[in-house]
């Protein structure tokens, strides 16, 4: 599948689940990265201010984050592991 093609299906989905599909997308990029541990100079600029924000996201709220283990049961039940 072309990513233009991937692109408008991605398009097509309401905005949660558009959601949900960067948020696996950002999971397979930090997967396989394993065994590299990133450098700061690794990321790119936009990369950079993504991981700012998201830090000054959790700072701000940090009531709203799931616990690990929380995560890994709710993926288990959702994937079927």
């Amino acid at each position: 599948m072309s990513a233009t093609a991937l692109a408008n299906k991605i398009e097509n989905l309401p905005a949660e689940l558009q959601q949900q599909v960067t948020d696996f997308v950002e999971f397979l990029l930090f997967k396989y990265r394993i065994g590299k541990r990133p450098q700061t100079e690794d990321f790119t600029e936009a990369e950079k201010e993504e991981l700012t924000t998201l830090w000054n996201e959790y700072l701000e709220n940090p009531e709203d984050v799931i616990p690990m283990e929380a995560s890994q049961l709710q993926t288990k039940a959702k994937y079927g592991l």
